[in-house]
């Protein structure tokens, strides 16, 4: 039986003024600890959970105990019960936001496949995000998740990659209450799903160049699309890497028409995700709710670093740039505002350490 303690420490600032995403930061701590009992070498059981806790709050904002079976049968892993999100599935984040792992998000349960080849790696998972009793007011809501990723080496120095992504998200349910009327479909599927095309090339042993493109689309299966408001979008992307050592950077191009993805980041939305902070008599004035931005077009670079600094410890430091080439425009009585060519900015630190120690050894 092992203790397992896991913690990543995190400062994240969002310096936004446009008009889809909100501004922020976000300081705290997201732990998880719990025991591992490894009956045989094929399977071991978790128990535990994650506790969440932001700097300049007294109490934690998330305590959420878990359990899961890992199932190790060499190039195919599966788990059941608290899934491996990882670094978010690897998936993009135009369709999973990266800040997921910093709050409650990324801490899922279900079912998970995961596969790793010499060419070949797929994480494919259900999700049960939300749980309902008969008569529950709420739907249910769950996500069905996979990405895989082909490798095709030319040469010690060049190859080329495939990703593929696709993202269901499902809200619904047969034993909740359907209220009528309603401005809700008794059920709704959101889909997800990018795929592309990246060449890289390896200069030397610390440098490496690569190159690029991704498409997405997104589709809404009911003509009443509720808040989502587009029931179809697309978007395309062009990246240039830099690899030097502990260093990445990136430079793209994104360009959207209609795109939106419920998990997302909120910088690469069609439709704005802003909070009403406007107030008219004391009353909240709507401003930023139903606005939309359909073509949406993003110039944006990124430069991170990563070093293990010490045994079982890492350091990582992202700063992103970004330069909205679109108009956005709002002409409210609470608010009125105009911008083009416009810079945002954000940047993050995190440090993050996992321990895993033999409390009892059974024979």
């Amino acid at each position: 039986m092992d203790f397992v303690f896991e913690d990543l420490s995190f400062v994240k600032n969002n310096e936004y003024f446009n008009f889809i995403a909100d501004g922020y930061t976000l300081l705290g701590n997201k732990l998880y600890t719990g025991v591992r009992l490894q009956p045989h070498s094929d399977y071991d059981i978790r128990v535990g959970a994650d506790w969440i806790k932001y700097y300049g709050l007294n109490n934690f904002s998330y305590i959420i105990p878990s359990i899961s079976l890992h199932l190790d049968k060499g190039k195919h892993q599966f788990y059941f019960g608290r899934l491996d999100t990882g670094n978010n599935h690897d998936m993009p984040q135009q369709i999973f936001a990266f800040e997921r792992l910093l709050d409650a998000r990324s801490i899922e349960n279900g079912l998970q496949h995961k596969y790793t080849g010499k060419r070949w790696q797929s994480d494919t998972w259900l999700e049960w995000e939300h749980f309902i009793f008969k008569n529950d007011k709420d739907r249910e809501r769950l996500n069905f998740g996979h990405h895989s990723k082909w490798h095709f080496p030319f040469s010690d120095d060049f190859g080329i990659q495939i990703p593929v992504s696709l993202l269901l998200h499902h809200r619904g349910g047969q034993i909740n209450r359907h209220d009528q009327p309603s401005p809700n479909n008794s059920a709704i599927v959101v889909a997800n799903f990018s795929s592309g095309l990246g060449f890289q090339y390896k200069l030397n042993q610390d440098t490496s160049l690569g190159i690029q493109y991704d498409f997405f689309v997104h589709s809404i299966n009911s003509n009443n699309t509720e808040d989502f408001v587009f029931k179809t979008g697309k978007a395309h992307l062009v990246t240039f890497k830099l690899d030097y050592q502990q260093f990445e950077g990136k430079f793209s191009f994104w360009q959207s028409r209609k795109y939106i993805a419920p998990k997302g980041d909120d910088m690469f939305q069609s439709l704005s995700r802003k909070t009403e902070i406007y107030f008219e008599n004391n009353e909240q004035a709507t401003v930023f709710a139903g606005y939309a931005e359909p073509d949406r077009q993003l110039l944006y670079t990124s430069l991170s670093y990563h070093k293990e600094i010490a045994r079982d410890l890492h350091l990582g430091f992202v700063t992103e740039l970004y330069y909205q080439l679109n108009k956005g425009e709002i002409h409210t009585p609470a608010y009125s505002g105009v911008i083009q060519n416009h810079f945002d900015y954000s940047m993050g630190l995190y440090v993050q350490y996992r321990l895993q120690s033999r409390l009892i050894h059974f024979r």
